[in-house]
C-alpha cells in the first residue's frame, strides 16, 4: 500500500487527485487518479490522508482500494 494526501475528490468524474511519495517506480508526484469504487469517495476530501492501492493492469492509474489514515 502506498500513502497519499487527497487534493481534490471529483465524484461525477470517478477521480481522486492524490500527492504520494515514490511508488511502483515512479517519483513522487501528484496525479489524478481513476477510483473502481466510486461509492467510497463520499468519505473523502481534500486535506484526508490515506493508503491506497492501485491496479497494476493499467499502469497504477487505478486506485482500487482506500483506507483513511486517522
Amino acid at each position: 500500500m502506498s500513502e497519499g494526501d487527497v487534493k481534490r475528490v471529483n465524484k461525477a468524474r470517478g477521480t481522486l487527485t492524490l500527492t504520494h511519495g515514490a511508488m511502483n517506480g515512479m517519483p513522487a508526484m501528484t496525479m489524478v487518479y481513476k477510483v473502481k469504487d466510486v461509492s467510497g469517495l463520499d468519505a473523502l476530501k481534500a486535506g484526508d490522508k490515506i493508503r491506497f492501492t492501485t491496479d497494476p493492469a493499467d499502469g497504477g492509474m487505478t486506485v482500487t482500494h482506500i483506507e483513511l489514515i486517522k
